[in-house]
Formats: structure tokens, sequence, C-alpha cells
């Protein structure tokens, strides 16, 4: 069965796919092609025609590096929850030990950097 495969046209790499119907896109930016298989993100480009070439090895350090950068920002993001809750649960250590009642929100509970941040904001308030 053939794969209908999208790509950009300006640089040429491989957006994605499927057996079934068109996919919607704009012909001015993106070209479909009717392919035997889809083919590989990292190492094949639309050839300007009908097909698909290899990348070229600039192409391929683009895409890494892109890639790198992806994960990079995933993990980035989840170092920064983790200092975030750790900072949080070291203050809140800090005030019970010092006899302080915290009015912190469940910081061993939140999950996410906006529910670290809503804990921080009203660490801040108590000292305003």
């Amino acid at each position: 069965m053939s794969k209908k495969c999208l790509f950009e046209r300006a640089s040429g790499p491989y957006i994605g796919g499927t057996s079934f119907d068109d996919l919607p896109h704009d012909s001015a930016t993106h070209i479909q092609l009717t392919l035997p298989d889809y083919p590989d993100r990292r190492t094949d480009r639309w050839d300007g025609a009908s097909g698909t070439r290899p990348a070229t090895p600039a192409e391929l350090d683009a895409f890494d590096d892109a890639d790198r950068d992806a994960r990079a920002s995933v993990n980035l993001d989840a170092a920064i929850n983790k200092a975030l809750r750790d900072l949080l649960l070291d203050i809140e250590q800090r005030m019970r030990a010092a006899g302080q009642t915290s009015t912190l929100p469940d910081i061993a509970a939140a999950t996410n950097k906006s529910e670290y941040t809503a804990a921080l904001k009203e660490i801040v308030k108590s000292y305003l």
C-alpha cells in the first residue's frame, strides 16, 4: 500500500504521512508525495521533484542539533522542577524546625512548575 507523505518545500524535510486520505496542507509551503514507504525523518529529504534524496551532512547536523535542543529543553524543565521542589521542601522543613506553622500548599504532592511557583509566592508573601 502506498503512503502519502508530506514534505516542507523550502528545505525538504519529511513532516508526516498517512496511508489513507490526503494530508491537509498549504501547497505553497508543503508538498505531498505518494511513496512506497514512509521516509526517515532524519535521513530523507524531498528531491525537489517527485521523490526523495539522502540528506546532506549539513541537513543531518541541523536535524541532530534540533533533536538535542528539544531533548535538552525537556530535561531542563525536569531539572528546574526538581530544583524548585527541593528548595521548597527545604524551606518548609526549616520553617517547621523553627516552630513556624507552614501555610504552604502540600509541596510533596506538587508535580509541576506552576504548583511550585504558587508555593514560592506564598513564602515570599509571608515575608512582605
